[in-house]
């Protein structure tokens, strides 16, 4: 119970979003961050708990985001890879519209992402 408050004070200092390593208790700083389809849409403390067990039953780690649009702080559990070529590959897989550069702080949108505005903007 210690963590899930550690985590929800740090969504809240974070609201443009972390990455956290559950077994070090430290921020995730390097490599791709690439949400699981398993934990996607998991939002408030619910979310944050389904998300957090999830991470730890599966060795993963656990990241958060707030949505402005709908208002909502998002929890998924998180794979970290070191290269773009894999994270995109895992992003697809788990039907990610983007993943997260953590070097660079920058949202990386996937194929997925790309067809589906090319075809919301067909005339």
């Amino acid at each position: 119970m210690k963590q899930l408050n550690q985590l929800l004070n740090l969504s809240q200092a974070n609201p443009d979003g972390f990455t956290f390593d559950l077994d070090t208790g430290q921020p995730v700083t390097t490599g791709y961050a690439v949400a699981v389809q398993e934990t996607q849409g998991n939002h408030g403390f619910k979310g944050l708990f389904k998300s957090w067990e999830y991470a730890k039953k599966h060795g993963l780690v656990l990241g958060g985001r707030y949505d402005s649009v709908k208002e909502l702080y998002y929890f998924d559990a998180v794979m970290v890879v070191k290269n773009a070529k894999t994270a995109n590959i895992l992003a697809r897989n788990n039907k990610q519209i983007a993943y997260f550069d953590l070097d660079t702080q920058t949202e990386i949108r996937t194929y997925i992402c790309l067809m589906k505005y090319k075809y919301q903007n067909r005339s």
